[in-house]
């Protein structure tokens, strides 16, 4: 499929970029019924729909200069605790002549956790100086004032994956790229970035037709970040957020005397991750003439203006490879397969062994070797098409269920008690049914374009309500019903990768994949290769392997229930059991890096 039967329409781009810029993290999904009807589910794009955009800023964005209050710390939850405050002191009486020792052009520089004696930072005089009769602060507790190291782009020197965290914009593919080289090749990224004077130059490849091979191109950005105001006045970024490092690596002490008042302050000054929000910049910057995988423009997206708007419209994250690695890329996608009942071993061989490869290859970055990246996601249609299937195997069950109840009241005697029983059970399988034929109603017509995203999330809620229907909830039952509630967690959030919903992993929404991990019946280890595989198949057993993913915001793990991810940090990366993962994606994306 050809990069124009990709995008949306510029009307539908238009409107949606627009209407999405008071709604900062409405979010990333595919917008399929806006893609061209005829087109191959494999070119589905992940991502788009975000809000506000730079190269040519969008109404309500500007570019602020780079500061702390922009960042943010992560806390052991994995949650961000927002920037490191300013503090000052009350002033209290103090009667002295003083002399300044160190001053603010000419402080005190200490390690974190260490601090001056008074009279390193001002002295005291019988007589002359400066007379003062109030102070604030000292060297207990200073007036604190938190900083930006200068000309830094790392936190400890190099890039790590959770720097990354997607913001605002619809670009989770560029992010999840992201992700998978800053884990398996970190020198990539610091090899393709640097300060240029005020400035960070970017290195990336665009494909020239004339030589039919990529060529380096640089961009030079400011060190500014897009931003707009939230409806309470505050400054937030629009796209990618930065990371704050934990504690300072310096800090800086000083006097200063103003009017009669003698006060001590301490400069905190800390590394940031600004590089991943200036990557994100320099991609739209470099979109905004070469295109989202650097071959150009389509016709709908010249129209849009700012690369910003581009990124916002969504990719394919395994395109984003060849910026970085050029002509020594090779890319592809893997179905996966789900039937009801089905032994999903045997059905996805194919995916299996390009997992196996990933594992085998990652990390390779010698020259000679080749290494690959993985990303999975599952595209709205094909999330409703497994949700259709699991809900017909379902009802069966249901009234098979039904009908052994029915057998078995009709042969033995039952007392008042157990027929009371018999009817509750009856009741809350009666509900069931009813409430998915209702919701499958609408998961056909979004089949068949006659229905949106927002309307199959709708007709969702009412049924994924926690242990409303029992069956969805009791995994002693039969397993579909347990596959019937993840599928139904992917459903509920339709058209929104980001929301607070309930949820098992999102639709049309770009995931790396960090590793797997199979393992036999028993739970151990099973060295496989993707050439044993098939021979070896039987051995896996896809509930006790895993697959561990890593979701480019940073946070929203699976939460079925809606009450925190199971490990109790939300920190984006979680697992799946081999099971879950080929139910829960139906498309593997991956790129081979030849070194």
């Amino acid at each position: 499929m050809d990069f124009e039967d990709r995008v949306m329409t510029p009307e539908a781009i238009e409107a949606s970029t627009e209407s999405a810029v008071e709604q900062e993290h409405k979010q990333d999904h595919e917008a399929e019924a806006q893609l061209d009807p005829s087109a191959d589910t494999k070119g589905e794009i992940d991502g788009g729909q975000h809000n506000d955009q730079r190269a040519t800023a969008m109404k309500g964005t500007t570019h602020k200069k780079a500061s702390l209050s922009l960042g943010t710390q992560v806390g052991a939850d994995g949650k961000p605790t927002g920037a490191p405050q300013a503090h000052a002191e009350p002033k209290t009486a103090d009667s002295a002549h003083v002399s300044l020792v160190a001053t603010g052009s000419k402080p005190v520089e200490l390690a974190p956790g260490a601090a001056p004696t008074e009279d390193q930072l001002f002295s005291r005089v019988p007589k002359g100086g400066q007379a003062v009769t109030m102070r604030s602060g000292s060297t207990v507790a200073p007036n604190i004032t938190p900083t930006m190291a200068d000309h830094n782009l790392y936190i400890g020197g190099a890039p790590a994956v959770e720097d990354i965290r997607q913001g605002g914009l619809g670009d989770c593919y560029f992010e999840s790229c992201l992700i998978g080289i800053t884990q398996n090749d970190p020198g990539k990224i610091s090899s393709v970035m640097s300060f240029a004077g005020n400035n960070v130059a970017v290195t990336m490849q665009k494909f020239d037709a004339k030589s039919g091979t990529h060529k380096p191109v640089t961009v030079n950005t400011s060190t500014s970040l897009l931003t707009k105001k939230d409806k309470f006045g505050h400054t937030k970024l629009v796209g990618s957020k930065m990371r704050i490092a934990d504690a300072p690596t310096k800090t800086a002490w000083w006097a200063e005397v103003n009017g009669k008042t003698v006060s001590v302050h301490r400069r905190d000054v800390y590394e940031t991750s600004l590089w991943a929000p200036m990557m994100e910049k320099a991609y739209a910057d470099f979109t905004q003439s070469h295109g989202k995988d650097g071959q150009g423009l389509s016709k709908a997206e010249k129209k849009l203006g700012s690369g910003y708007k581009v990124i916002n419209t969504g990719g394919a994250v395994e395109d984003c490879y060849q910026l970085f690695y050029g002509d020594s890329v090779t890319t592809g996608t893997q179905d996966t397969t789900f039937t009801p009942g089905g032994n999903i071993i045997t059905s996805n061989i194919p995916a299996l062994q390009k997992l196996l490869t990933y594992n085998a290859q990652q990390g390779n970055t010698a020259a000679g070797s080749t290494q690959t990246f993985m990303h999975a996601r599952i595209g709205s249609d094909g999330a409703c098409k497994r949700g259709d299937a699991l809900i017909d195997f379902c009802k069966s069950l249901l009234f098979g269920e039904q009908l052994l109840d029915d057998v078995n009241g009709a042969i033995f005697p039952r007392d008042i008690r157990e027929r009371i029983d018999a009817l509750l059970r009856k009741i809350n399988r009666q509900l069931l049914s009813t409430s998915l034929t209702t919701l499958q109603t609408t998961i056909k017509a979004k089949i068949a374009g006659t229905k949106k995203d927002g309307d199959v999330a709708k007709a969702t809620e009412p049924v994924i309500t926690p242990d409303l229907f029992p069956h969805l909830w009791d995994n002693s039952l039969p397993a579909q019903f347990g596959e019937l509630r993840d599928n139904l967690g992917i459903l509920v959030n339709l058209g929104d990768d980001s929301g607070n919903k309930q949820r098992t992993n999102y639709a049309g929404h770009a995931y790396e994949v960090r590793g797997i991990q199979m393992a036999d019946n028993t739970g151990a280890a099973l060295a496989l290769t993707a050439a044993d595989l098939p021979a070896k198949a039987a051995s896996i057993d896809p509930l006790k392997s895993q697959v561990l993913m890593h979701n480019p915001h940073a946070t929203n793990e699976p939460d079925m229930k809606g009450t925190g991810p199971a490990d109790g940090k939300d920190d984006g990366k979680f697992a799946y059991t081999l099971d879950q993962f080929l139910r829960n994606f139906d498309l593997l994306r991956f790129a081979d890096v030849a070194h």
